[in-house]
């Protein structure tokens, strides 16, 4: 996720995503679904979970399976709003607080919308689980399904005719919102159909809309040309005969008659003939490239300039100010929360952006940062209190917040800054959903309410508490602005977002943009009007003069309708009625270990050092972890079976560990090196505690482990033998580690980091009284920094170790720091290295070969390492250097949307002027 790294210390679990502990948990069974929820706030859940049982038929339409049981558990001490379904283990999480993204939110009750969302990846998942596939279920367990998911069943369809169904079977849904599809309709019109690989796979060069985008377009142009069983049993099919290359494509083929480029190409043809012919927007503040697609988003006027947040392919979100024609970087924003707007008051701008917990990664709240403009400084407020909105009023004296509290939903509240109380607070009742609120002046403030059907523009006076209300529509409004009797917001017109203001005192609309194919954040200062117009190159800045808004049409607003859908809402109506399950069973409070089983599945990881693979177990709620492999470390010195348990539930998480290892180790003497061989059994029982410091532009992470370990050592049976070792025995030792990472936030384009370091340390050192004695302290960090033009990176890496390796009955312990490339493992009792890297892109192609091979981008670096060993009992001195290079594509490959980075390493080392070449593999990238 975006908010957090996720570490891996060597032979250890890597660290679960998990719900603080102590939590009270309540169940309610209905038919195939455990609802699992906080006792807490159960009222305004358990309405979704009665409209989910009541639309299960419906859910189940073309693919037409009933899944086997799964639990849904509802997440709400988090401000985060989505969904997710996974095969390890089964369950289904669905993160509560409604959603404040326009383009994502949509007219309908948020926790009905991404429920419906979320169980049709049920039945989607499940449908696969038959014939030969459940068998290797019953083998490999859950992970082989998903294996098998992956490679059959593209993404943009799970996606996609999830976003359908929910469109379809709710009054709001992402295929109502031109917010949603309308990128993707400018990128078919200014660059064509392209091919269908870089339309799904995406691209480096061009911003291309997710899979969720192009997935319901593909989806609901499936649905509009062939039956539902068509379309739906094809998925079936695929995953049925995954085994076979491209089993998608085959099935599409098989059922309609065209194959999968064929369908994509009249997609295409279709959609382009819906693209409206609208007016340019003239005058807009940026230039446009579509090879550098930018945002700069909720423009204001200050100081005869415009300040935005600029974000796109290659930027991060700044605020930026400009005037002249010049732009310049004011402040990095931190995690923004998505909720569309920023609010200015005289020198002070303010956002709210998320705040991970310390501990509990379920746990993420928000914070408001007030940005000192000309001073460049910025304070954190209302930490960890819920928010999702703040604004300032025009006087700057008041601010307008929207909370989300896990026991009451949402809160709207007016603190006065100066005396620093709170002056109003409304509670919404549970059918209610709120979504950018707004000044009207110092004394009313605005909202738009979702009831279910449609949206209202709600207006109150905080003075006393008189509430007005218009109704709008069953369209999605953006974030508003009040001027002279009118709230100006955007509105779906047809299938493109216009701005519209609303008379407050009759609800009469007039249209105030007329051109553009999308035009969202008002700002209005002295009758000019500032907003984004959207284009394929990004979110531009327009104006215009709304002085005599009387000259503007009035209009009356339309119901809005899914896009792109012809001739199947009334087939789908048909079973679209609610009823009321007969399999409902009396909500019970149980404890999560009754409410939780485990599933397990094959499990594959990696890191700098290490590589396993094995079967892994773990409970729903992310407790426990048991896992049993074989691993292998980096510099191939040790390799073996393993097994470990992992307790997570706690502050401070548990691990317990057995391996069985074959050891190897190069020893450096004076003429040559000598080659030990042995086999260890290791028993381990230890602690590690992970802390997450994010608060703003850079991830800060930090985990400390500990552990007390026991060694058997056999079969060390070398013809050649130092006098200080011995062959075999027993032996314990402690082992202490630290971790820390201050990394900056990337682009889509980075692919290293401009700015961070990172720093791993540890100490390892035998007990008294021990058949062996053992010591070992390590360390190895690198530095990030820009290199000469964007997305350029100088990474500088440095490394070493102290070991032990003179007095009586000496283990070694294993390497656990990057090494000088083009060298072996070999054994010093001081080792240190220095390497300097330059990384930068050098092409992105966006070319592919046939199906098979769609290449996104090469990138190469070049590199110098320097190393010195030293050992100090025979005076030994070992001098190592090389320098090369990497070449590294990123790629697709069969289709498979996962991005995999391969490339060649050319080593030099000066000392024998060998030249090598090693295969560079980064497996799937996510």
């Amino acid at each position: 996720m975006f908010l957090t790294q996720h570490y891996f210390l060597l032979a250890q679990e890597p660290i679960l995503e998990q719900h603080k502990p102590g939590q009270k948990w309540q169940a309610k069974n209905k038919g195939n679904v455990t609802y699992v929820f906080p006792s807490a706030h159960s009222q305004r859940l358990k309405r979704s979970f009665f409209v989910l049982d009541s639309l299960k038929s419906s859910i189940y339409s073309g693919i037409d399976h009933v899944p086997r049981h799964i639990r849904f558990i509802y997440n709400n001490r988090t401000m985060v709003s989505n969904g997710f379904v996974t095969f390890f283990p089964w369950r289904s999480e669905i993160q509560t607080p409604p959603s404040q993204d326009f383009s994502l939110s949509g007219n309908a009750p948020w926790l009905n919308m991404v429920s419906i969302h979320e169980y049709r990846h049920v039945v989607q998942l499940d449908a696969i689980n038959k014939g030969f596939n459940k068998f290797l279920y019953v083998l490999f367990g859950d992970q082989a399904l998903a294996g098998i998911r992956t490679i059959s069943i593209p993404d943009w369809f799970t996606e996609g005719d999830a976003v359908f169904i929910e469109t379809m079977l709710t009054p709001g849904g992402r295929g109502r919102l031109p917010s949603f599809y309308q990128p993707w309709l400018l990128n078919l019109k200014e660059l064509g159909d392209k091919y269908y690989e870089k339309q799904y796979l995406g691209s480096y060069k061009h911003n291309i809309p997710n899979h969720y985008v192009f997935g319901y377009l593909m989806s609901a142009y499936l649905y509009s040309n062939y039956d539902y069983e068509t379309v739906g049993s094809a998925m079936v099919n695929s995953g049925k005969n995954w085994f076979f290359p491209f089993s998608y494509g085959l099935a599409l083929k098989k059922k309609t008659g065209k194959s999968l480029n064929k369908n994509y190409k009249e997609m295409a043809s279709y959609y382009n003939s819906l693209i409206p012919e609208e007016k340019e927007v003239d005058d807009l503040v940026f230039d446009n490239n579509i090879k550098r697609y930018t945002n700069y988003d909720y423009p204001k006027y200050y100081k005869d300039g415009i300040l935005s947040i600029r974000n796109g392919i290659g930027d991060i979100s700044q605020i930026v100010y400009t005037k002249n024609e010049k732009t310049r970087k004011v402040k990095t924003a931190g995690l923004v929360y998505q909720n569309n707007q920023i609010s200015l008051a005289d020198d002070r701008l303010a956002w709210v952006e998320y705040l991970p917990g310390r501990r509990w990664q379920k746990l993420t709240n928000t914070q408001v940062r007030i940005l000192d403009i000309e001073s460049g400084g910025t304070k954190r407020i209302m930490k960890r209190e819920g928010v999702t909105n703040f604004l300032f009023s025009q006087s700057g004296d008041r601010s307008l917040t929207l909370h989300y509290f896990h026991d009451q939903g949402q809160v709207l509240k007016v603190h006065d800054l100066l005396k620093e109380e709170e002056i109003f607070q409304l509670k919404s009742n549970v059918g209610q959903q709120w979504i950018s609120p707004f000044w009207v002046n110092e004394n009313r403030i605005g909202f738009f309410e979702q009831n279910g059907k449609e949206h209202v523009l709600v207006i109150i006076n905080i003075t006393n508490g008189f509430r007005k209300e218009l109704i709008i529509g069953n369209g999605t409004p953006g974030p508003a602005h009040s001027y002279k009797g009118y709230v100006f917001f955007s509105y779906p017109i047809g299938s493109v977002d216009h701005i519209i203001a609303m008379n407050r005192a009759n609800g009469e609309i007039r249209q105030i943009t007329n051109e553009g194919y999308g035009n969202y954040f008002p700002y209005i200062v002295n009758g000019r009007m500032i907003y984004n117009s959207l284009t394929a190159a990004g979110r531009n800045v327009a104006q215009k003069n709304v002085k005599n808004i009387g000259e503007f049409p009035v209009i009356e607003l339309n119901p809005i309708k899914p896009f792109g859908l012809k001739g199947i809402d009334k087939q789908f109506s048909q079973n679209n009625s609610i009823k009321e399950s007969d399999n409902d069973n009396e909500t019970k409070k149980k404890s999560p270990g009754a409410l939780m089983p485990f599933a397990w599945g094959v499990e594959f990881l990696n890191d700098d050092l290490d590589m396993s693979i094995g079967l892994s177990a773990r409970d729903a709620l992310m407790r426990y972890s048991l896992t049993g492999g074989y691993r292998i470390s980096t510099d191939l010195d040790e390799r073996g079976w393993f097994s470990r348990f992992s307790y997570q539930a706690l502050p401070i998480i548990l691990d317990f560990e057995y391996e069985n290892l074959q050891r190897s180790l190069d020893r450096a003497i004076e003429g040559g090196n000598v080659n030990f061989n042995w086999n260890e059994e290791i028993i381990s029982a230890g602690l590690r505690l992970p802390l997450n410091f994010t608060s703003g532009k850079y991830f800060n992470n930090l985990l400390m482990g500990a552990s007390f370990n026991q060694a058997i050592v056999e079969n060390f049976n070398q013809d050649i033998r130092f006098l200080d070792q011995l062959s075999n025995g027993t032996f314990q030792f402690t082992d202490v580690t630290l971790r820390f990472s201050h990394i900056l936030k990337t682009s889509h384009r980075d692919f290293l980091p401009r700015w961070g370091f990172q720093v791993n340390a540890g100490n390892r050192i035998s007990l008294d009284e021990d058949d062996f004695s053992a010591s070992q302290v390590y360390g190895w960090g690198d530095i990030f920094v820009p290199g000469l033009f964007k997305h350029h990176s100088f990474k500088i890496r440095g490394s070493g170790y102290w070991q032990q390796l003179t007095g009586e009955s000496l283990y070694i312990f294993s390497n656990r720091v990057p090494l000088v490339r083009g060298y072996s493992n070999i054994l010093f009792g001081n080792y240190g290295m220095f390497s300097l890297e330059y990384s930068l892109p050098l092409w992105y192609p966006d070319i592919k070969i046939g199906p098979f091979i769609y290449f996104k981008r090469f990138r190469g670096s070049i590199y110098y390492d320097r190393g010195k060993g030293v050992n100090n009992e025979n005076n030994f001195i070992l001098h190592q250097e090389s320098y090369g290079g990497t070449i590294k594509t990123d790629l697709n490959i069969m289709r498979l949307r996962r991005d995999m980075v391969i490339g060649v390493d050319i080593n030099y080392r000066p000392d024998t002027k060998n030249v090598s070449y090693n295969l560079v593999l980064n497996t799937f990238v996510f």
